[in-house]
């Protein structure tokens, strides 16, 4: 059950995960563990009090949802494990409702519209988080670029270097497309949507070259740093494959270092067989929770409703 309570809880959470992602780049485990067992003791006190079991078993499938959700985001790549285990924790306590599956056969339109109605605040949510986390990830990536411009100008120059023939060729390539059709569009009257899909998947190609371009730069110059083994936290992204005799010890395909590479560094560090490690640090994305989570409660339309009412 989603109450005033639940809110305060949830934001003050955030507001705390928040200080710490941006301070250190890391939410302390103490807030997402807690958060879900809050979640526990809320819904078991409302099933008990109510004498109905909903509420523990909203938290349940909310549990497993959004664990599988995270699981996927984090072994893609996508979000660091502080993110995907917050994410846990806001849905566990938030909690799904899923109306009983004979519906899903008997009454289908019943079925869904109960499941989005009864779900309206976490799917606002989802949405939100979605829009907030791709403009902060935009505008701190901006922030960054500034920061650090020469080192930025440096690596992007390095990078289109590498892809100069690659563009050159693609340019071309685009070129007679666009010469091509444009003559055939006019002297056979050939399909106008052929010229744009064509054009716009070369097109295509070249931008999203100069934004992997882009993207990289920003890693090498903002988000790469050296630290000593000791400063490892569980999770951390290694950059190269650490190989020691022959052996690799932890690498970028580890999707964050664990506890137990961790040790394994440190003696090796203290045998003068490993030196510093290089990591990449992740953008402190957490803050695009609190604010997607307060826009939330405050709005009765999600982000995606608001363009569309504006566009149409």
């Amino acid at each position: 059950m989603i109450t005033n309570f639940v809110h305060a809880i949830n934001i003050l959470v955030l507001s705390f995960a928040s200080f710490y992602d941006i301070k250190s780049r890391e939410v302390p485990d103490i807030l997402n563990y807690g958060l879900i067992i809050t979640a526990f003791f809320i819904n078991a006190f409302y099933s008990l009090y109510y004498n109905n079991l909903t509420p523990i078993i909203t938290m349940i499938i909310a549990f497993l949802v959004f664990s599988t959700l995270s699981i996927l985001l984090f072994y893609t790549g996508q979000w660091g494990g502080g993110d995907t285990k917050l994410l846990i924790g806001l849905g566990t306590i938030l909690g799904i409702y899923l109306p009983l599956p004979k519906y899903l056969f008997s009454n289908r339109q019943f079925f869904f519209s109960t499941l989005i109605s009864q779900n309206n605040f976490i799917i606002n949510f989802l949405i939100n988080l979605l829009f907030v986390g791709a403009i902060y990830g935009l505008v701190f990536a901006v922030f960054l670029l500034y920061k650090h411009k020469r080192k930025f100008s440096r690596e992007f120059r390095k990078s289109m270097h590498n892809t100069a023939k690659t563009m050159k060729f693609l340019s071309i390539i685009l070129v007679i497309i666009l010469f091509f059709n444009i003559v055939s569009y006019l002297y056979y009257r050939a399909s106008f949507f052929i010229i744009l899909l064509l054009s716009s998947l070369v097109f295509f190609i070249i931008v999203s070259i100069l934004l992997n371009a882009f993207v990289k730069s920003i890693e090498k110059s903002a988000m790469y740093k050296y630290i000593m083994p000791s400063e490892l936290t569980e999770g951390d992204w290694i950059v190269k494959d650490i190989v020691v005799n022959g052996k690799k010890i932890v690498g970028p395909s580890d999707f964050g270092v664990s506890e137990k590479q961790i040790k394994t560094l440190i003696k090796l560090y203290n045998k003068g067989k490993v030196k510093k490690v290089l990591i990449k640090e992740g953008i402190p994305f957490v803050p695009s929770f609190l604010i997607a989570y307060i826009f939330t409660i405050l709005s009765s339309q999600n982000l995606l409703q608001i363009i569309l009412n504006i566009i149409f």
